[in-house]
């Protein structure tokens, strides 16, 4: 059995249209796409928290989404039998990214896995170090022409979790791909390992 993944899109985004991406990448009985739970009035999409520069603004948000994508997650993991306790996968771009490095820090599920497209942890979140609590393999996937991540930004969420016992970190970096998702962002051979 293929291990339990969750989705989480990005700012503007729907999980129906993140879903569009990854085509037969995935498996249908154990991928599940969330939806963000706020609806964006500019896109007429969703959105994980609203967009801010504001660092106490982005704090608050995504607070309230970490809670709000971890609700999602034990529903769906109770109405398919299972519980907090089974091994899952973790999978975000941009907000949703975010979104998965606070589910990491907080420990709520057994996350063997995760993947971080175009996001990074703001660094009002970074907390004292604390062992994972299970082995947990996380890729980072950046790059250097994104216009709305800081590489600098993805270079001490790389740095911060690495320092984390338990999370073997390896990030992947490209100079081919813009902030937007798209199956190039699936194309490891647009990446080299940092």
């Amino acid at each position: 059995m293929r291990m339990i993944e969750f989705f989480l899109h990005g700012y503007g985004s729907s999980a129906g249209e993140f879903r569009l991406h990854w085509g037969p990448n995935v498996s249908a009985q154990n991928s599940f796409f969330l939806d963000g739970p706020q609806f964006d009035r500019l896109t007429s999409k969703r959105r994980w928290f609203p967009f801010s520069a504001q660092p106490a603004v982005v704090q608050r948000g995504l607070g309230i989404a970490v809670g709000a994508a971890e609700r999602q997650i034990e529903v769906m993991l109770q109405s398919i039998g299972h519980g907090i306790t089974t091994e899952i996968a973790l999978v975000g771009h941009s907000q949703g990214a975010m979104v998965v490095y606070e589910v990491l820090h907080r420990q709520r599920f057994n996350v063997s896995a995760a993947r971080c497209y175009a996001g990074f942890l703001p660094r009002s979140q970074f907390r004292p170090i604390r062992a994972a609590r299970s082995s947990i393999s996380l890729s980072i996937y950046s790059s250097t022409i994104d216009l709305y991540i800081d590489p600098l930004e993805v270079k001490y969420t790389v740095l911060y979790f690495r320092k984390i016992p338990g999370i073997d970190v390896t990030h992947y970096q490209t100079s081919q791909l813009t902030h937007g998702f798209s199956s190039g962002w699936l194309d490891s051979r647009k990446f080299e390992i940092q």
